[in-house]
Order: C-alpha cells, then structure tokens, then sequence
C-alpha cells in the first residue's frame, strides 16, 4: 500500500503565527447560534480586531453572499 505525501512534500507550508505573512484572511461570524447570544458582541469585537490588523497588513474577510 502507497503512503500518502506529507504536506511538506505536496509543497504546503505550515509556518508558525509569528512567520512574515503577506495578509491576513478572517471568516466573518456569522451564525448566532455558535455565538450563544452574543452575536453583537462578537461582531464589534471581530470588526476591531479586524481594524488593528490592518494597520500592519492587508486583511481579506470570508462571507457568504447573503452576509455581504
């Protein structure tokens, strides 16, 4: 039976969160219910951080279409 590749061999890169990155991609919270109420909270929240990134780097968001 054929070992299946690493993912160092497939040519991934794993780097640790201090590694030189070129951007930063978030996924917008966006299901209330994974947020045991605090949905408002959670997006002030993400929408900070989201703001402090991006003084340092280009930041991408996820959503899906109906959130945009």
């Amino acid at each position: 039976m054929r070992q299946p590749k690493s993912p160092r061999s497939s040519g991934y890169l794993l780097p640790p969160e201090w590694h030189r990155q070129s951007a930063l991609w978030l996924s917008w919270p966006l299901n209330p219910k994974w947020w045991n109420g605090q949905i408002a909270e959670i997006s002030r929240t993400f929408a900070e951080i989201t703001k402090q990134a991006a003084r340092f780097q280009p930041v991408f968001i996820n959503c899906v279409a109906r959130a945009q």
